[in-house]
């Protein structure tokens, strides 16, 4: 990674209303605060071209997945979090699209949990919180410092743990996977979330899970990430064409006070039809975190499932 820039320094990021700081970059994807941060400390990833996640090229999610790395290797390094939730929402007509790290911290009981992840539900559905002018310079100076002196090799060290482990969670266990793939690739499947967000509708709710065992982000390889976001593309292409959609939502978690449930890592991604399944969805998250999912029926997701495998069966990406 090269381009980090001095404490202070801006750039206009084609994203953005106004200027942001920037932590590092590189000539494809930069790291910077937000203007609004969902959680302290949070940081955003950004295509520098301004772009909907739908035309960010391989290049552009490569150097994405080194940077999420090096922000995920940097946080635990420096002992600011081990636990964090990466987060994009793609809104209609809107051509830009950043991921932003939010870090979660380990809570010694589910109260302490609870309330990191209503906090930023709450910010999530009414905005991020704004801090002062001299909060956001002391952020930038302190990243910029630990960036710079941040060593690691992504080539040599990223995507290495948990590589020839077997875990036994749901997404290790072949009659989940039957029940819910639609699609399947050389190092992931795509599978149908058997309790969907949403209320009404389709509740179009997807998981992209890597078939080794890989507990969390950090165990991720860039080929199983690359090949996990470009069938988030994918999917994100076809079902705009092919349905009215409102916002779409592309989230991971690692670590259970971020909200990380199965203990092995995977991509959501959320398709809302209309503003009202949207708010709905909102309020079904809440729902999970109190009480928990309310799974579909067994006939209803197989029928669901089949239904999108057809209709799917063009993006399998096996023999491709």
């Amino acid at each position: 990674m090269s381009g980090v820039l001095a404490a202070g320094s801006m750039y206009n990021l084609a994203s953005s209303s106004h200027s942001e700081q920037v932590i590092e970059k590189d000539n494809r994807v930069c790291v910077s605060l937000p203007n609004k941060q969902l959680a302290n400390k949070s940081l955003k990833v950004t295509s520098l071209e301004g772009k909907a996640y739908v035309n960010w090229t391989d290049t552009e999610r490569r150097s994405a997945y080194q940077f999420l790395q090096k922000i995920v290797g940097v946080w635990k390094e420096n002992k600011v979090a081990e636990q964090y939730l990466v987060y994009g929402k793609q809104e209609p007509g809107d051509q830009s699209f950043s991921w932003e790290v939010v870090p979660y911290y380990q809570s010694s009981n589910t109260i302490g949990r609870a309330w990191q992840q209503l906090s930023v539900l709450w910010r999530i559905i009414f905005g991020g919180t704004t801090r002062s002018e001299s909060q956001m310079q002391q952020q930038s100076e302190e990243y910029q410092k630990i960036f710079t002196i941040f060593s690691s090799s992504l080539e040599e060290g990223a995507g290495v743990v948990g590589e020839d482990i077997r875990g036994n969670d749901a997404f290790c266990n072949a009659q989940v996977i039957d029940r819910q793939l639609v699609l399947e690739g050389r190092e992931v499947n795509v599978l149908f979330n058997y309790a969907p967000i949403g209320f009404g509708g389709e509740r179009l709710h997807f998981l992209i899970v890597p078939q080794k065992h890989k507990s969390k982000f950090s165990d991720l390889s860039e080929s199983e990430y690359l090949e996990a976001t470009k069938f988030a593309q994918n999917l994100m292409q076809h079902f705009t064409n092919a349905r009215s959609i409102e916002d779409i939502y592309l989230l991971h978690k690692t670590g259970v006070d971020a909200g990380q449930t199965v203990p092995h890592w995977h991509l959501h991604l959320i398709l809302s039809a209309n503003k009202t399944q949207d708010f709905f969805g909102k309020l079904t998250v809440l729902k999970n975190m109190l009480i928990g999912s309310s799974p579909m029926k067994g006939e209803e997701l197989t029928e669901r499932v089949q239904s999108l495998k057809k209709e799917l069966k063009h993006l399998d990406n096996k023999s491709n």
